[in-house]
């Protein structure tokens, strides 16, 4: 399973009049200049036509006359998951936990180091969510008009953290991410004592947009677009789980068991 086998098939259905996915899996990368705090610029993105990020800069593929950084897909989605890996912590702590997988724990080194196509030395993959956990980003970058935004976080306390993050990087870069009433982010992300009950939970879907806060032009005549999310929140309604668990009107197990009369 290969980059260049999955551009194989890409090209396959195309020619039938079929389109696959595009892939795209968000990594972090760390470099000198991605400690200024500047996270989103710590997203490393691998395609099948394409990697790179704003820090280190960006290559085709072999599909354009490059290489592939990462060849094989099964290395590459390990690369995109690793989050146990000194990668993703402070300075401080990535030496600490560094010394533990010397000695202790040699399993806590997940990502995938590679040569540094962009200059010397080398580059480590890691855990794409230490830059990006909902993998928002690097859709907005190219103007997908619907989003279908899982957010799959350990959220136990409807803070939204995560969504809150993007949404700071998004206004930086002039948009903003909203859901009108039903999920006030604007409230959320100053107050975080106004986080919301996850466990009574009413919208699995809500809608929202990515608009851009003041006229951005790609050209003479062209405004970049609003963007249409529609975010799905991991969180259930309790009391409806407690119901269907205590109604009469459930078969119990003795009604499923009982032969038929």
């Amino acid at each position: 399973h290969t980059w260049a086998k999955l551009r194989e098939l890409t090209a396959v259905e195309r020619g039938a009049g079929r389109h696959l996915p595009l892939w795209i899996l968000n990594t972090t990368v760390r470099t000198e200049k991605s400690r200024t705090g500047e996270d989103a610029a710590d997203i490393f993105e691998l395609t099948p036509y394409s990697y790179g990020s704003f820090v280190t800069g960006h290559m085709v593929s072999a599909a354009a006359g490059g290489t592939d950084l990462v060849p094989d897909l099964t290395r590459s989605v390990r690369a995109s998951a690793a989050f146990a890996d000194a990668n993703n912590l402070s300075q401080a702590r990535r030496a600490a936990l560094e010394l533990v997988s010397s000695t202790l724990l040699p399993s806590a080194k997940w990502g995938v180091t590679v040569s540094n196509p962009f200059g010397e030395g080398s580059l480590r993959l890691s855990d794409g969510g230490s830059s990006d956990n909902l993998g928002l980003l690097s859709l907005v970058r190219r103007d997908v008009r619907d989003i279908i935004l899982v957010d799959a976080e350990a959220d136990v306390r409807g803070r939204f953290e995560t969504l809150c993050e993007d949404k700071t990087r998004l206004l930086k870069a002039g948009y903003d991410l909203s859901f009108g009433t039903t999920l006030d982010l604007d409230q959320v992300c100053r107050d975080p004592s106004k986080a919301f009950n996850t466990s009574a939970w009413l919208n699995p879907v809500v809608p929202g947009t990515i608009s851009p806060k003041s006229p951005q032009r790609r050209s003479a005549n062209d405004l970049l677009p609003t963007m249409r999310v529609w975010l799905i929140k991991l969180g259930w309604n309790q009391s409806n789980l407690l119901h269907g668990w205590t109604t009469p009107d459930c078969q119990s197990k003795d009604q499923v068991l009982a032969p038929a009369s």
